[in-house]
């Protein structure tokens, strides 16, 4: 019963510290490119078509065996501050990266 106990008490401190762990560090604010005047022109980017039927039959055989449904497809990208995007410096010498995609 005291394990049982224990358990309980450690179950209910990791519940109620819980809304404090978040997965990305936000220091707050409105982002740059919503407070000045930035270059409307900027790197665009298309992805690839993705096959829908193939991946409807994916899922089909998947959902007969017993899988649960998917609820997205993975395909491999190679896009970063260095070899996409449009850097600008704006008029206080900060900068933005942005990237259309």
């Amino acid at each position: 019963m005291k394990l049982l106990h224990q358990l309980a008490l450690i179950a209910t401190f990791l519940l109620l510290t819980a809304n404090f762990a978040v997965a990305q560090v936000s220091k707050g604010g409105t982002p740059l490119s919503f407070l000045r005047t930035v270059k409307s022109s900027i790197q665009a980017v298309s992805m690839s078509k993705v096959d829908v039927p193939s991946l409807i039959a994916e899922d089909e055989i998947e959902s007969a065996k017993g899988i649960p449904l998917r609820f997205g497809a993975p395909f491999e990208v190679d896009y970063n501050m260095n070899n996409s995007g449009t850097w600008e410096t704006l008029g206080d010498s900060s900068r933005i990266w942005r990237l259309r995609i």
